[in-house]
């Protein structure tokens, strides 16, 4: 009686409660020798085509609906140019015309059994969704090719001009994206939390609005996550970041000390030690160049900022990776020999003091890895 029950709740559930979204890649057109129509349509039974978006259209081509198209092979053809043969001028020798495809993503809402049709100008693709991999499978003789391909989800909407992104895992089931998103002259630095693959809503990071570089994120694995922005105030930038523990946000914190401060990273080891990376120029404006800088958040408390690179020479761009036991893993490029060398730097375990110490040089030694 108790597998009926359950049996007869499944077949009372609504569509939408048992359906997954799924997407598919159409390429129509492959190994064209012409410009050919590939006008067209969809439909979908078992299922339902919740987006339908073009890829490789030209202004001549449109998504006339929801669920229809027109679209045509284009013809790939430069224009002749000299080639130099000693004294003389000659034309130049042109590459075979070659006409490219054109693409459809769509996304369908699938149940398990959806069919979908497709009638082109060309021929018509059928085919079940189920028998889809991420291998193309081929119709009309290799002219056209499906696949699936991963469902991507727009977090940002329109009420902002949204860029510099970044994620983070916060902690089992829970991922968080931040960005940067303008609007009325002011930048503001956004965050999402997705739990269970389901988004929440968008919070805002930032107290007042200012003028914002660049978003990273990391967290301890356990619900704690910081989220940090370079922030302008007067002729240098300040690097920010704010936690979010318990569900809550602290109140914003100032991660540099000094300088112009931009282009941060952030990561965490597996411990959950977080780490972030910055250039920082510090000294006379036009006279100083930029160095790394590091600091270690653990145990609810920030370390001294600690500088990494020993050039005198411009140090730039650093990334940062977390390793097991606190360790952190640190690459930049660097001026240092009077040409660009990525450096490599690996801090240890123990190697970071948490009574805000500066350790020694010697305990960092940058390497040379590539030329």
């Amino acid at each position: 009686m108790n597998c009926f029950r359950v049996l007869l709740t499944l077949c009372l559930l609504p569509f939408s409660a048992l359906a997954k979204d799924t997407t598919i890649y159409i390429s129509l057109g492959e190994n064209a020798e012409a410009v050919e129509s590939w006008a067209g349509s969809m439909r979908v039974s078992g299922g339902e085509l919740i987006r339908l978006e073009e890829r490789h259209f030209m202004p001549s081509d449109n998504l006339a609906n929801t669920s229809s198209w027109t679209a045509s092979t284009r013809q790939e053809q430069i224009t002749g140019f000299a080639r130099v043969n000693y004294n003389e001028m000659s034309p130049a020798e042109l590459p075979p015309t070659q006409y490219s495809p054109i693409g459809l993503f769509a996304v369908i809402r699938d149940g398990g059994s959806a069919h979908v049709r497709v009638p082109t100008a060309q021929g018509e693709l059928l085919f079940r969704l189920d028998e889809l991999t991420r291998e193309p499978k081929s119709f009309l003789e290799g002219r056209a090719t499906v696949s699936l391909t991963p469902t991507v989800e727009k977090i940002s909407d329109e009420r902002y001009e949204d860029d510099e992104p970044a994620i983070m895992q916060v902690s089992e089931g829970v991922i968080g994206a931040s960005w940067v998103a303008y609007r009325e002259s002011g930048d503001r630095v956004l965050m999402r939390l997705n739990r269970g693959g389901t988004w929440e809503e968008t919070q805002e990071v930032t107290t007042t609005p200012g003028d914002i570089w660049r978003t990273s994120a990391a967290s301890d694995g356990k619900g704690n996550a910081w989220v940090f922005w370079s922030q302008r105030k007067g002729l240098n930038w300040e690097l920010w970041g704010r936690l979010w523990a318990k569900d809550s946000w602290k109140a914003p914190q100032r991660i540099s000390n000094a300088g112009s401060n931009t282009f941060h990273r952030a990561a965490s080891s597996k411990d959950g030690e977080v780490f972030v990376v910055w250039q920082s120029h510090q000294g006379a404006a036009g006279r100083s160049n930029s160095d790394i800088w590091l600091r270690a958040w653990n145990d609810g408390q920030w370390d001294a900022p600690v500088r990494v690179s020993e050039s005198s020479a411009n140090d730039w761009e650093p990334q940062v990776a977390g390793g097991p036991k606190d360790q952190a893993h640190i690459v930049w490029d660097s001026y240092d020999s009077g040409n660009y060398d990525v450096f490599y730097l690996h801090t240890g375990t123990g190697n970071l003091s948490r009574s805000n110490r500066l350790l020694p040089v010697p305990v960092f030694r940058p390497m040379p890895t590539w030329r």
